[in-house]
């Protein structure tokens, strides 16, 4: 992976903190607008998560998507990473 970048969608928009929809669209954005080269990685927030995809992850879980146009979030699950015990 490259060094990771700070990028302000992802930050947590709980109970109020943030804007969900703009934060939401503009991560959607980043996502569909990525080309490479490698494999993109996000690190965020399960309400950040949950909005962009409707999966509720475990804390500490990973979610593997792929971008998947005509999907109702616009992707595929491709699989949930758990760490720890």
């Amino acid at each position: 992976f490259a060094e990771p970048e700070p990028f302000p969608p992802l930050n947590s928009f709980f109970a109020g903190r943030g804007d969900r929809n703009r934060q939401t669209e503009e991560t959607r954005a980043a996502i569909a607008g990525f080309t490479g080269p490698g494999t993109m990685m996000m690190t965020t927030h399960q309400v950040n998560i949950t909005a962009l995809t409707s999966i509720f992850p475990a804390s500490g879980e990973g979610i593997v998507l792929r971008p998947a146009k005509g999907s109702e979030t616009g992707f595929e699950m491709l699989g949930r990473l758990r760490f720890g015990g």
